[in-house]
């Protein structure tokens, strides 16, 4: 079980604060507790609105996360920004139960389509704001995206269906059954993976190993990156071919021209992925 998920036995106690019933200004931040994990859930919501004051199935992003009437103009965010939302979905009903749940590392899809999401992390809870609708507040991160074939999700006042995805996978299923990484998302072996929806190549990360997969351009080709996250070395692949460029962080001596003493050996792991790779295509479908 994840650290975050631990029990806490911590106590928060504000003492002296006072909030005005008719003030629109955040609340400071304290730590909130939970003991276990937020299963997976899917919200659907339908409307970004660039003011505090929200409907059900509306929700917002804040340049500031002291001030609900904050605004972001773009979707992509150095550092950390608030992201708001009405406790009721776009149907109406009550999501507070679930928001009760989230914990601090929490990762969750501002999603539209498989190719047009942007993927976001929980870095701070903050309490629920003082005034009418009943809404959360939380302090976020960005993560990675993916907007290839994107119409929205906008930060625009404009209805809009659009779901949070939260706790989704490190991977999605291709047309062909095969699992498809994630952004920067790590993936831990045994298993089969499409290094992105980008790529015609196909590996078999070896038990126990956890990869990341990049991504560069050069010379007209683009490069799959395959990072081994426990050391940071990494092995180069043509996304288009499968043909291996190169690696980069393994010690001499590791790998197809090295001894194995045993001991865990990236070069042999990047050894056994070279000896994996595929290039199946999509099953005839793109």
């Amino acid at each position: 079980m994840p650290l975050r998920y631990a029990i806490l036995a911590i106590s928060v106690v504000l003492a002296g604060l006072t909030l005005s019933a008719c003030s629109d200004t955040a609340p400071q931040p304290s730590v909130v507790a939970t003991a276990m994990p937020p299963p997976p859930v899917t919200l659907e919501y339908d409307r970004h609105q660039t003011a505090g004051r929200l409907r059900p199935g509306g929700y917002a992003f804040l340049s500031d996360p002291n001030d609900l009437e904050s605004k972001m103009d773009r979707y992509e965010h150095e550092g950390t920004f608030g992201f708001l939302i009405h406790q009721s979905d776009a149907a109406s009903s009550s999501q507070a139960a679930f928001f009760q749940t989230v914990v601090v590392g929490d990762v969750f899809d501002w999603w539209r389509g498989d190719d047009c999401y942007s993927r976001l992390e929980v870095k701070e809870l903050r309490p629920d704001p003082a005034t009418t609708p009943a809404r959360k507040l939380f302090v976020v991160s960005y993560r990675h995206s993916n907007r290839t074939d994107c119409d929205g999700p906008n930060l625009t006042d404009a209805t809009q269906s659009v779901e949070f995805r939260w706790r989704p996978l490190p991977y999605r299923l291709g047309p062909d059954g095969i699992r498809i990484v994630i952004g920067h998302e790590p993936v831990t072996g045994p298993g089969r993976y499409r290094l992105s929806s980008g790529s015609e190549v196909v590996i078999t990360v070896p038990d126990g190993m956890t990869i990341q997969v990049l991504g560069s351009y050069s010379d007209g080709k683009h490069y799959n990156h395959i990072v081994d996250v426990e050391t940071g070395a990494r092995l180069y692949v043509d996304a288009d071919t499968g043909r291996v460029a190169g690696r980069r962080g393994v010690p001499a001596g590791e790998g197809a021209s090295g001894a194995n003493d045993g001991a865990r050996n990236v070069g042999d792991l990047f050894d056994l992925i070279e000896a994996s790779i595929e290039t199946p295509g999509w099953g005839g479908q793109q």
